[in-house]
């Protein structure tokens, strides 16, 4: 493969390492057994006598009776005999007692079911805007606006995200595109989900008339709280990318995701990574690359200032366009 292909991926994946770090000290339950084995990972059920529990790297199901210990991080449906279901934050489990803030205790083996919560819809996401203008010598006008939406519905979960960009220097054009990413995902189990993606790319500059890139594929969520949220996916893909000065190219590929946004220094600050690379699989000049990386500072309220850094990398752009495109931004905005 290309040496600039592989400088901008070892790129990419060293920022990814480097914002999920410490994704293992993210809130997980923890069950241990009569014969001493311990499982990390989410409680999915507790039904009929037997806990299914997922581990990250599948399910597993156990005899209620063979927990000794346990303790669950998140909210879940409690139902004991002489107690109907009630929604509580957090159990945990010990000394043959189950005890869940801020006032239920009831012993281990009246305990029927435990369940996950459905929940309402939730939708989040943000609008930001950034405009430049001089005068003199130096005349430019650039505008930046972008959109995002993330609603989940159950194990529904729907991402729609849009970014334009317009520049001019002394009222002529320097830059025109924008993109438009549409993803859905189906949660088969609290961590592994089913996805398809849409990723739509259209640059003027760069002779990019429309490219089309579609993937189908399996996710994992490795953390989903509000201090870390981050997934990876693979799967395969699909790219046609219409040109003006050049023949439409299509071609099937492999399709990796990474989604990444922590809290640094508090809840104020977040960093977030987001990545799409479509590889070939026949041809190593059939492959691009597109990350969006930078910082989002929480101001007041939902008011909101990012700083940003695009890439978008076409290893066969249109004769005379160059391989690797940038944008740095700052903006202002409102998250909801």
């Amino acid at each position: 493969m290309h040496t600039a292909v592989l400088h901008i991926s070892a790129q990419v994946l060293l920022c990814f390492l480097l914002v999920v770090a410490g994704v293992q000290s993210a809130a997980a339950d923890e069950v241990e057994l009569k014969n001493g084995d311990r499982y990390s990972g989410s409680v999915v059920t507790m039904a009929g006598g037997m806990l299914k529990f997922d581990t990250g790297h599948g399910t597993v199901d156990v005899p209620w009776n063979d927990v000794v210990w346990a303790t669950i991080d998140t909210p879940i449906v409690l139902t004991a005999v002489g107690l109907s279901p009630t929604t509580v934050p957090s159990v945990v489990v010990a000394d043959g007692a189950a005890e869940a803030p801020p006032d239920v205790t009831v012993p281990v083996s009246s305990i029927v079911t435990l369940t996950r919560p459905a929940g309402p819809p939730t939708l989040t996401g943000g609008a930001n805007a950034g405009f430049h203008s001089t005068s003199g010598n130096s005349q430019v006008t650039s505008v930046r606006l972008d959109l995002q939406a993330v609603l989940r519905a159950r194990q529904n979960r729907y991402t729609g995200n849009a970014v334009v960009n317009r520049a001019s220097e002394r009222e002529v054009e320097t830059a025109n595109n924008a993109t438009v990413d549409l993803r859905y995902d189906r949660f088969v189990s609290p961590r592994f989900y089913a996805n398809a993606s849409a990723l739509l790319t259209t640059d003027r500059f760069r002779d990019l008339t429309l490219r089309t890139a579609v993937g189908f594929g399996i996710g994992y969520q490795l953390s989903e709280t509000t201090k870390l949220r981050a997934s990876v996916e693979l799967g395969y893909g699909y790219v046609n990318k219409q040109s003006v000065i050049t023949d439409d190219d299509r071609y099937q590929a492999a399709h990796e995701t990474a989604d990444v946004e922590r809290s640094v220094i508090g809840p104020r600050f977040v960093l977030f990574h987001h990545h799409d690379g479509f590889f070939g699989l026949r041809g190593n000049d059939k492959l691009f690359v597109q990350t969006r990386n930078g910082l989002r500072v929480s101001l007041i309220g939902g008011l909101v200032t990012t700083i940003e850094g695009d890439l978008d990398y076409d290893h066969s752009p249109s004769p005379g366009r160059q391989q690797t495109d940038r944008a740095f931004t700052l903006t202002f905005g409102y998250r909801f």
